[in-house]
């Protein structure tokens, strides 16, 4: 299983280079839960840049799957990277969104923010036809505010203009910003509501203790 550890299928994020890494160091960290760790320091062939990996152990991944395990980014940082859970639909297009940026794509990015952002909308109500129909629900059930849904009709305005043929293009510093509202729209979404709502049922909890004496 050796020759695994010279395969990083990642794109540099000093460069962007693809799958250039050589490994400068490797280190395998035991665990308690049986599923020892994986570090590696590597070194970019194209841009002379080194980058940290993380996965977790080769072999038990490749026992149990039959899969070489995945590397994940731990350094430099991703600014986009969503530190929290998504619908898987959700997450493929965000992330195919940021590649796009990435690539410098901004139409390309467009249409993958308003996919994004039509999943989310499914994800509320799997019966929704279009992202109008599935905002304007999610506003009015109160999933979003009037501010939020503002922000989500021009994320749903540009990818129209992504999509279509006319004489509008999508910049690239467009496309940046609306990455920065959808990020922003996401973490309300999926991580700072169930996280206040998890908040407000322990405080319901709480306030219905005896108090001591």
């Amino acid at each position: 299983m050796e020759d695994m550890r010279d395969i990083i299928e990642q794109r540099c994020r000093h460069c962007q280079a693809g799958n250039a890494f050589d490994h400068i160091y490797c280190y395998d960290h035991p665990s308690n839960d049986e599923c020892p760790e994986e570090y590696s320091l590597a070194l970019c062939k194209a841009c002379n840049q080194v980058s940290l990996f993380y996965r977790e152990d080769v072999e038990l991944i490749f026992d149990k799957c039959g899969e070489i395990a995945t590397f994940h980014y731990l350094w430099p940082s991703e600014p986009r990277f969503l530190d929290f859970e998504v619908p898987n639909t959700v997450g493929d297009s965000y992330s195919e969104a940021v590649e796009a940026i990435k690539a410098k794509l901004p139409m390309s990015a467009a249409a993958m923010i308003g996919r994004t952002l039509e999943a989310v909308c499914k994800d509320f109500d799997s019966s929704c036809k279009t992202i109008y129909q599935g905002l304007k629900l999610m506003r009015d059930e109160g999933a979003l505010s009037e501010e939020l849904y503002s922000w989500a009709n021009e994320l749903r305005v540009l990818r129209n203009e992504s999509a279509h043929v006319t004489d509008i293009n999508v910049t690239l510093d467009e496309a940046n910003s609306s990455m920065d509202f959808l990020q922003s729209l996401l973490e309300i979404i999926y991580k700072i509501r169930p996280k206040f709502k998890e908040y407000s049922s322990i405080r319901s909890t709480n306030k219905k203790r005896p108090a001591d004496a």
